[in-house]
């Protein structure tokens, strides 16, 4: 039996088990943020905070890619 490994949300910041989320661009978001991304409406204001913290993700990826 594999030891549970914790991960922290980059969207919420909650510490849950890795296996209760998924992986975007090597970061982890939790079940429960995703539910909530998924279901947010685009004229929500939550929508907006949510495309900002997504944007970094991506900001993320694209400095990794370029980094020797």
């Amino acid at each position: 039996m594999e030891p549970e490994i914790f991960k922290e949300c980059v969207i919420c910041g909650c510490i849950v088990v890795r296996s209760q989320g998924i992986h975007l661009l090597h970061h982890f978001i939790c079940n429960d943020c995703e539910r909530e991304i998924v279901s947010t409406d685009v004229e929500d204001d939550q929508y907006r905070y949510f495309v900002k913290r997504l944007h970094t993700l991506l900001l993320d990826f694209s400095i990794e890619q370029v980094a020797p």
